[in-house]
């Protein structure tokens, strides 16, 4: 049944919503509908239902984005880009400059040329190629893979062999340790990425002679990768075990990730997945240093080549913003000190959606959910744009001193600046357990370019950039059901992810736990404590909907792309499956039909 509603009605109902702007959602409004196809079944697809128009209302955008996301991003792109092309730089603080610097220096270069690591690396490192020796070639004992995957995992290359990472010490949360670990995923190369290198680095053969022996290579690494973790996978003491053979090797990795000489007898390292240490270490034992060398060298020229493959000025806007967030993101705050305003609120909306988080995952009868991580509740701390509030400036400058960059010199200054962030990320031995949220910022901050927020373990804080706080996926004139289930949702997904992974699910089966959980706790936040009739009625064009299945659709439009096959998609529509709320709102008579046969 169709139910009409006046205009008047809908700005009555409006209106009775606390702090919003009615304008500001009669326009959101009408982006829902545009996207919506109503020819759908929600129970069948919801996220065709919700999304199905998307691709055809943003086909004039597709280079620009082709996700929700992604146009956010753009959108924050293009406002920092028109920033640094009409400000002064005389007249802004020195750290600005440097950001600016690292931006023109990108916006210069018309294609990416890989050789000009090759260069630096010489220069001020004095690393030798296995790919490229000198005249005199390479001299005898200069080739060992693990000094070179450590001097790589200096400028940000993990998920290679093993990586080095900082965890923090669950026997002293004050401190934090330094663990090497089994990669977290591996992604083999394929031809066409060895073709696209052959291409910007403007050689013929190197890597396609290569080739084949590179392929079977990954092929036993991926077979290595792949193969299911120890039960009993305890973390050890790489002292405790220094009478093994692979010890030497992973000594080397440390001290050169950490740009020592050699490793001190007294640093304490732990080592996770001692088995996979040594199964890898009897793989590479097979290859010579000159061969795991060179391929170590293929695959730093390709992390490279993937985050800067492209040098329009909104890519190089991309670019500064992941490698000096803590200066663009305080340039964005500068452009939107209306969102200032907005951080009590924001505030107390997260402490409301920590209690329905808790109170549900408390619950739990079956002793899954750490009591660590319910007692972390209790004192976690939301930061809502990633700079200090006080003495900003003089803390930032302070910050970025020792950072010297070149306007001329695109490739050094991206170096400099993830061995900046590395140092940082691996020195960070010490954590304050009370923290003021107003001074602080994540110095390790890995996540410039991105807009979603994240979960600081170490320092128990959820961090949101500011650049999240625009539409698609907020506003601060929404109604408080937008922003619960846009908002809110992406504020507890960082935490539900860090559970399911302390609870050894790995990287898809976590995503599924986060979604369903983070959504869950929204849902009910909003419902059991906002002043929320259900029975009230909005009109989308000539459809009818109720409060709750207008929840559900604002959900799925923050995660509308081009591509069905995508993450998002599976996303959305697992909830229509997962959720009972789902269910009952939108009365799917298949699913709860077939709910009866599940209590037999």
């Amino acid at each position: 049944m169709k139910l009409g509603i006046s205009l008047l009605t809908l700005v009555v109902i409006i209106e009775r919503c606390s702090g919003f702007v009615p304008s500001v959602n009669r326009k959101h409004y009408k982006a829902l509908i545009s996207t919506m196809d109503d020819s759908i079944m929600p129970c069948s697809d919801f996220y065709e239902y919700a999304c199905g128009k998307w691709p055809e209302l943003n086909e004039a955008h597709k280079d620009d984005y082709t996700t929700a996301e992604e146009k956010a991003n753009h959108e924050v792109n293009m406002e920092l880009t028109q920033y640094m092309d009409n400000i002064p730089m005389s007249d802004q603080p020195e750290f600005v400059q440097k950001a600016y610097s690292l931006y023109t220096s990108c916006t210069d270069n018309e294609q990416f040329n890989g050789l000009n690591y090759l260069w630096w690396f010489k220069s001020h490192k004095n690393l030798e190629w296995a790919l490229w020796p000198s005249d005199e070639g390479v001299s005898d004992g200069h080739l060992n893979w693990a000094k070179t995957l450590g001097t790589f995992r200096r400028f940000g290359m993990l998920n290679i062999f093993v990586d080095l990472r900082m965890f923090v010490d669950k026997e002293d949360p004050s401190k934090n340790v330094l663990r090497l670990t089994k990669p977290e995923s591996f992604a083999p190369l394929t031809h066409e990425d060895i073709e696209h290198l052959n291409k910007a680095l403007d050689i013929k053969t190197t890597f396609e002679e290569k080739w084949n022996d590179l392929s079977e290579f990954e092929k036993l690494l991926q077979k290595l990768n792949d193969e299911k973790e120890d039960d009993d996978n305890e973390i050890e003491l790489l002292n405790s075990i220094k009478d093994q053979p692979v010890v030497d090797v992973l000594q080397r990795y440390v001290a050169a990730s950490l740009d020592l000489p050699a490793l001190p007898d007294s640093m304490e390292i732990s080592v996770e997945n001692y088995h996979y240490m040594e199964s890898l270490d009897a793989l590479l034992r097979a290859y010579d240093d000159e061969f795991l060398c060179g391929y170590l060298e293929v695959r730093f020229l390709w992390y490279q080549y993937e985050n800067l493959k492209y040098f329009s000025d909104e890519y190089c806007m991309a670019t500064t913003r992941a490698r000096m967030p803590m200066a663009t993101h305080w340039i964005y705050g500068q452009l939107h000190p209306e969102l200032e305003a907005q951080i009590p609120a924001i505030n107390e909306m997260f402490i409301n959606l920590i209690g329905h988080m808790k109170k549900s995952l408390s619950s739990d009868k079956k002793a899954i959910v750490p009591k660590s991580f319910l007692d972390k509740l209790d004192t976690i701390q939301l930061k809502v744009g990633n700079y200090p509030r006080f003495d900003t400036i003089e803390v930032l400058e302070s910050f970025y001193a020792n950072v010297t960059l070149n306007s001329s010199d695109f490739y050094g200054n991206c170096l400099q600046l993830l061995e900046f962030h590395a140092n940082i990320e691996l020195s960070n031995t010490n954590n304050e357990l009370k923290i003021d949220v107003n001074t602080y910022f994540d110095k390790a901050d890995a996540m410039g370019s991105s807009i979603y927020p994240y979960y600081r373990e170490a320092d128990n804080i959820v961090v949101v950039p500011l650049a999240l706080l625009r539409p698609p996926l907020y506003h601060w004139g929404w109604m408080d059901i937008y922003k619960y289930s846009s908002l809110g949702y992406n504020l507890l997904h960082a935490l539900h992810m860090s559970l399911a992974y302390q609870n050894g699910f790995g990287y898809a089966d976590s995503l599924r736990i986060a979604d369903i959980g983070s959504l869950n706790s929204a849902y009910h936040a909003h419902f059991h404590d906002q002043n929320v009739s259900a029975s009230e009625i909005t009109q989308f064009g000539y459809m009818q909907m109720d409060w709750k299945q207008l929840f559900f659709l604002n959900f799925a439009h923050t995660h509308c792309q081009n591509d069905i096959s995508s993450q998002d998609y599976n996303a959305v529509n697992f909830i229509s499956t997962q959720m009972p709320e789902f269910v009952k709102v939108f009365d799917c008579k298949l699913n709860s039909f077939l709910e009866l046969f599940t209590h037999i």
